[in-house]
């Protein structure tokens, strides 16, 4: 029951675009208290933090024992890495303020620092600027995550904090920036499946869609973008009756999901025929597909997809798609 009203919780925070409502956060705060947990690790602290609620954050570290608390075994990283993750720098403040640790590693080997250039939505400086000037190092992977993210706007900044770049450390390989990049942000989608989930594929896009899909605009992997293409087309038919369906946005996005699903290197020749069936009866403008049964069956073969693509591969923008 908790871990239900944890999720509620994070709604009444405004998670997702949802209405925000402090006062039922903070009634739910009461009752289910700061260690509550759900099934991916969140917990109050982080939550709040990586939404970047302040007045409610404030209160929830008074209350907060251990300020870097991650479960075991989730994917969850602690409160400071998961502001980072989302460049929340008033949250960053007041975890560090609180004592969080600057040099604490995620999974993957990522500092706070590190994790400030990972998955940018937006502009990473500020908090970086931050957190150096308190005293965060700057790594060979901060150099490398900084680079993969602007090699031009991340020597500025270098130069900006007079760091003093030795030729050596330069990721100067854009293929090597760009492996660094994959595998430094790559989301155990193997472990998160078959293991924590326990092949639970509504539980494991739940997971994909916190972490790499944007509140706005296309996702930076294509692993999240094909989550992102069926709930957009599934929103569409559901919610709209397709009266704004067309080419320049859900014709591109159907056409994205047979680019990549329709793949025999993946799928058995059957679910290759199952997979077409579906997006052609998604294709028809005309008549909306308002059932579940579709969207669900085809975002199970995008986990699948991404089980036998398990490093984030890169999307490069379409100008032009316009949803």
């Amino acid at each position: 029951m908790a871990k239900n009203k944890l999720d509620t919780f994070k709604n009444h925070l405004g998670y997702d675009g949802k209405k925000i409502n402090m006062d039922k956060a903070v009634l739910i705060l009461n009752e289910i208290g700061v260690t509550a947990t759900n099934d991916i690790g969140e917990t109050p602290l982080i939550i709040a933090s990586y939404l970047e609620r302040i007045e409610i954050l404030k209160l929830i570290i008074e209350q907060t024992q251990n300020i870097d608390h991650k479960v075991q075994g989730s994917i969850t990283e602690t409160a400071l890495l998961e502001a980072c993750g989302q460049r929340r720098l008033e949250s960053i403040k007041l975890l560090v303020d609180a004592g969080a640790n600057l040099e604490q590693e995620d999974r993957f080997g990522l500092t706070p620092l590190s994790k400030i250039f990972t998955n940018t939505f937006s502009d990473p400086i500020p908090s970086a600027k931050y957190l150096v000037s308190i005293g965060a190092k700057i790594t060979d992977k901060v150099i490398k995550m900084g680079m993969s993210w602007n090699k031009e706007k991340f020597t500025d900044f270098l130069k900006f904090i007079n760091y003093d770049l030795e030729s050596g450390s330069l990721p100067v390989d854009d293929t090597i920036q760009q492996k660094a990049l994959k595998i430094y942000t790559s989301i155990d989608i193997e472990n998160l499946h078959n293991v924590l989930n326990k092949n639970d594929y509504f539980k494991t896009a739940k997971v994909i869609w916190q972490k790499l899909v944007p509140k706005s605009g296309q996702a930076d992997t294509i692993q999240g973008e094909l989550l992102r293409a069926i709930e957009k087309l599934r929103d569409e038919a559901q919610r709209n009756g397709n009266i704004n369906f067309n080419k320049n946005c859900h014709g591109i996005l159907i056409d994205f999901l047979r680019k990549h699903l329709i793949n025999n290197k993946i799928f058995e020749p059957e679910i290759i025929i199952q997979i077409n069936s579906d997006i052609e009866r998604l294709s028809k403008a005309n008549s909306p597909y308002t059932d579940d049964d579709i969207y669900d069956r085809i975002t199970e073969r995008i986990v699948d997809w991404y089980l036998n693509n398990p490093i984030q591969i890169q999307h490069d923008q379409n100008d032009k798609l316009y949803c």
